[in-house]
């Protein structure tokens, strides 16, 4: 019934998301395979029929699982043998960590009180093609900031397997940096697995890159297919002694993701300068996510 999450299931994974017209950040399966950090803490995937669900089981904490999301294919009928497993795992208290604003609406209406949704984040959405074109006085100081760069001639190309020693050392510092002011960082875990198995996904769903400036690697990016109509906007990291770079990075990612109507570039994680960096590229529209708590007692 259930196994641990592997690259095999990206496929049919990811299609499920496009079937149900999945736009959430967390959507992606890189993101959510890149949370299985064994041995404490582990992404498993149960199937039976349409009753679909991703759980995370902890090291720390074996009596218990969380959810990544509601079950998958979210109806009145996978919602029903989904509380029946769990009232007979004798589990009464659920936790969803992430929740999409239709999921939200069918939780409610299924569960009522037993159930408290609160929100969790707002995510960027933006128009690659605007942002490809950074045209008008809107976009003045992201052209000022790369212009900044080009003076090292800053070269933008594919990552490659040989690559992932030297990206980890420049995640390792940024790490130090951002740590000074950030003593939470939620994408250290997920951000190191994804640099270490990016080769193995499929090039048509997930893309990495890097920026060089005098051979040495400033930035790293990954972004990939969310469904036909958006893309997330998954990794991207520099070298933060270097002004501009991290313009120079999105834009080039968000130049090279045009072909989608839109680009989920997740939250700000609360931290004001992420925020004021995100803002730069003139989003065109914020979405909420949730994350929910069901009890079975009630």
């Amino acid at each position: 019934m259930s196994e641990e999450i592997a690259i095999d299931h990206s496929e049919i994974i990811s299609t499920i998301f496009e079937n149900e017209n999945k736009t959430s950040w967390a959507y992606f399966f890189p993101f959510v395979f890149s949370n299985h950090l064994p041995p404490g803490k582990k992404i498993y995937i149960y199937e039976d029929s349409d009753l679909i669900f991703i759980f995370i089981h902890y090291l720390r904490n074996p009596n218990q699982i969380e959810l990544f999301f509601p079950p998958l294919i979210l109806n009145d009928l996978t919602m029903k043998q989904f509380n029946e497993i769990f009232r007979k795992i004798n589990q009464p208290n659920i936790r969803f960590l992430w929740v999409d604003e239709i999921d939200k609406k069918k939780l409610e209406k299924y569960f009522g009180s037993q159930i408290q949704i609160e929100i969790k984040s707002s995510e960027y959405i933006f128009d690659p093609k605007k942002i490809h074109s950074l045209e008008g006085s809107e976009f003045r100081d992201v052209r000022k900031k790369i212009n900044s760069v080009q003076k090292y001639h800053p070269i933008f190309s594919c990552l490659n397997s040989d690559d992932i020693p030297e990206v980890l050392q420049l995640l390792k510092t940024w790490r130090k940096l951002q740590g000074r002011n950030n003593n939470f960082l939620l994408d250290w875990g997920y951000t190191n697995a994804a640099v270490k198995c990016f080769i193995d996904f499929d090039s048509s769903r997930f893309n990495a890159w890097k920026v060089k400036i005098s051979s040495e690697i400033v930035g790293v990016g990954m972004a990939g297919k969310i469904n036909n109509q958006i893309a997330n906007m998954f990794i991207a990291k520099t070298n933060m002694s270097i002004h501009g770079v991290s313009e120079f990075l999105r834009w080039q990612m968000f130049s090279r993701l045009d072909e989608f109507q839109f680009v989920n570039d997740a939250s700000d994680l609360g931290i004001s300068g992420l925020k004021q960096h995100k803002l730069k590229f003139r989003p065109i529209e914020f979405q909420s996510v949730y994350t929910a708590n069901l009890n079975l007692t009630v």
